[in-house]
């Protein structure tokens, strides 16, 4: 891939400059977080793509409501090489309390985005803001850059994590761990709301709550909801994987205060918490460049069906952690897609959707993705009135998850 040579760390060092005076003078907190832990530079038009992040801050900036602007930027090195040059794949998460974009700088942007041959899309959530997100593809030239260790934020206090599916709650708990907190569990809305009125009562509130959505018992929703008539004004954050306009509309609507994707990385962790908490302290973290290693392929090219060094991330880095969580999966796997199978035999489409559901999270959790995309193909089907299901879904999902389970067979 021809271009221009250049180092995407000092460009977003160049940028945050930029924003840093501009948003000071509207009183405006900026946090930028380089995840790409990039070892070499790229191949591409700089010029171009500094002007697509600086469109977006800047907007965010000016038209924020109040408090904070976020950005977070990821990589993932392909194993694709095109003309000689392997692919980096970037990708750009800005989040902000602001609305919109003035039509002139967006059709701006979206020419310059065009010509990068990337894409974009903005996600606004009423009462909240919105977030934008970019993806980018640069060759990777031959050219060091320069390791620089990253600052993170260390938090104080404690949390409650209310997620029903065992392997998810504890990647979770060890995740939030990381950044500070002292956690806390429960298996179902119920237990939530029984576990902050004790908390309350101990003088010893919540500093945050991390609430799943779909649970026995009581659900995420009416959980929320509850605990809001109690008078308490702890964040509650949606762990979830459903994103729609809709999904999203409803978790604001019963008083949540975001939401992060499960499952969740301390990468993907630390930039929310310091949108409703205050750091304790911050220290020096290198981030290794082993995180982005591209996945390793089989003889034959194809990629495996599940990729460790994304379960062991998601699993807080704790390999014991992943390798627990990859037997779990095999032992119910094998029930649940019976389960599922009588479930949609009898058009019980609530209890079919709820365990494509779990399996999506579950294959999501442990680095299956593509079992974990036809998972959610499915659970999309089975919504509503089932009338988008077709038969060959359960097979093309029963056909990748014996791919999976064979897999995980043959590494012990």
């Amino acid at each position: 891939m021809s271009g221009i040579v250049f180092d995407l760390r000092a460009m977003l060092n160049e940028c945050e400059g930029v924003i840093q005076g501009v948003a000071e003078e509207k009183g405006v907190r900026v946090y930028f977080y380089d995840e790409t832990a990039l070892e070499h530079k790229l191949m591409g038009d700089p010029a171009r793509l500094r002007r697509v992040l600086l469109t977006v801050f800047l907007n965010a900036v000016k038209l924020a409501a109040d408090g904070h602007i976020t950005l977070v930027a990821k990589a993932d090195i392909s194993p694709c090489v095109t003309e000689g040059c392997p692919l980096v794949s970037l990708t750009f998460e800005i989040s902000d309390t602001g609305t919109g974009m003035p039509e002139g700088d967006m059709g701006m942007m979206k020419a310059d985005i065009q010509k990068l041959g990337g894409k974009f899309s903005i996600n606004s959530i009423p009462g909240l803001g919105k977030r934008t997100f970019l993806s980018f593809e640069f060759g990777v030239s031959d050219e060091w850059s320069e390791a620089m260790p990253t600052v993170r934020p260390v938090f104080s206090g404690c949390a409650l994590v209310c997620e029903d599916n065992g392997i998810i709650r504890l990647a979770a708990k060890e995740n939030i761990e990381k950044s500070g907190l002292e956690v806390f569990e429960a298996e179902d809305g119920k237990a939530a709301i029984e576990m902050v009125r004790v908390q309350e009562q101990e003088n010893r509130p919540f500093d945050i709550i991390f609430m799943d959505i779909q649970m026995p018992t009581m659900d995420g929703f009416e959980a929320t909801r509850k605990i809001a008539l109690m008078g308490i004004k702890t964040p509650v954050i949606a762990m979830t994987s459903n994103f729609s306009e809709e999904d999203m509309e409803a978790y604001s609507n019963c008083g949540m205060a975001g939401y992060i994707r499960k499952p969740f990385c301390i990468r993907e962790l630390l930039p929310l918490l310091q949108e409703h908490m205050r750091p304790a302290e911050w220290v020096s973290s290198k981030i290794t460049a082993q995180q982005n290693r591209p996945p390793v392929l089989p003889p034959g090219g194809e990629r495996v069906p599940v990729d460790e060094q994304l379960g062991i991330i998601n699993c807080a880095g704790i390999e014991q952690l992943f390798c627990k969580s990859l037997d779990e999966f095999t032992d119910r796997q094998t029930i649940a897609l019976a389960e599922l199978k009588d479930a949609i035999a009898e058009w019980d489409l609530p209890l079919a959707v709820r365990i494509a559901h779990t399996n999506k999270n579950n294959a999501a959790t442990i680095g299956a993705t593509r079992l974990a995309k036809l998972s959610l193909i499915l659970e999309e089907s089975l919504r509503r009135d089932g009338s988008y299901f077709k038969s060959c879904l359960v097979d093309d999902y029963a056909e990748e998850l014996s791919r999976v389970i064979e897999y995980i067979k043959g590494r012990k």
